[in-house]
């Protein structure tokens, strides 16, 4: 199968370089010519443009604004250049969106931005998926290939299916649902992570407070084979690049028809870490 991969940072590298251990032939596409620079230096086969293969995989960064709306023209760009391309082909190429995006933006404004730019529709000129990709920053590439789950939100069986096989070989469950679905899951995911992290917070402040040792808890709850590991050592903001910017995309668009007072609390502790008082020096994966 050919393979592209516009945006080639963590995440897109992390699915490039694992498709191509299956033998796919795979091209990184990528705006930054330093990247792809050092991308061919290693052997990878780049270009610093964006291009339409039989899949296209779309890793391009959505951050969030101060104000909690995502910032989509990284993303927005992409899809333009992507449905001017589109118009050339007469085969049916699947469009992959692994890009975190909030629910409501993937009918409401990213396949009608396709549509448009191309001239043609999704599910009957060419395939539309969201494709949600959960990995630590880290650890990318080993997540990658052993991941928990396969989550593909697929417009139309062709492209389901075409998926289904591509992923096949990977040694996890895969879950055929709806767009919305597919991308709720990836912030529902964040989220629960978030929110475990600032109760353990909160517990080690209230336990610091009355003299009782917060790492000796720790361990005495983890034990519960209910509880993973993760998130358990409390002392350190959650921070890195997906975490607290999938909180704040997430409270604005939940804000608008809910009142999430858990997910507000989540960031109330989570801001109030961030107080060199408060915290240590601890590493958080």
């Amino acid at each position: 199968m050919k393979i592209s991969i516009i945006g080639s940072g963590t995440v897109g590298y992390a699915v490039g370089k694992g498709f191509s251990e299956f033998g796919h032939d795979v091209l990184f596409c990528d705006v930054s010519e330093k990247r792809m620079g050092k991308l061919k230096e290693i052997g990878e086969n780049a270009i610093c443009e964006n291009k339409v293969r039989d899949i296209t995989f779309i890793a391009v960064p959505a951050p969030t604004k101060n104000d909690g709306t995502i910032e989509l023209r990284y993303l927005t760009d992409a899809l333009r250049d992507v449905g001017v391309q589109l118009r050339e082909r007469e085969d049916y190429p699947h469009i992959v969106i692994k890009s975190t995006i909030l629910p409501h933006l993937l009918r409401g404004k990213l396949i009608p931005l396709l549509e448009e730019t191309s001239r043609k529709k999704v599910s009957e000129d060419f395939g539309f998926c969201y494709n949600p990709e959960f990995l630590r920053e880290k650890h990318a590439q080993e997540d990658f290939m052993h991941p928990d789950r396969i989550i593909l939100g697929a417009c139309d069986t062709r492209t389901a299916k075409t998926l289904e096989e591509l992923y096949r070989p990977f040694d996890a469950p895969i879950y055929q649902v709806g767009l919305e679905e597919a991308a709720m899951a990836k912030y529902v995911a964040n989220n629960f992570l978030s929110t475990k992290i600032s109760y353990f917070n909160e517990m080690y402040l209230i336990a610091k407070e009355w003299g009782i040792d917060p790492d000796m808890v720790s361990t005495l709850v983890k034990a519960d084979r209910r509880i993973s590991e993760y998130g358990t050592v409390g002392g350190r903001e959650f921070g890195g690049r997906c975490l607290p910017k999938d909180l704040n995309a997430f409270l604005h668009f939940s804000n608008k028809k809910n009142n999430p007072k858990i997910l507000q609390a989540v960031k109330q502790v989570n801001d109030k870490m961030k107080d060199s008082k408060h915290r240590r020096d601890i590493e958080v994966d």
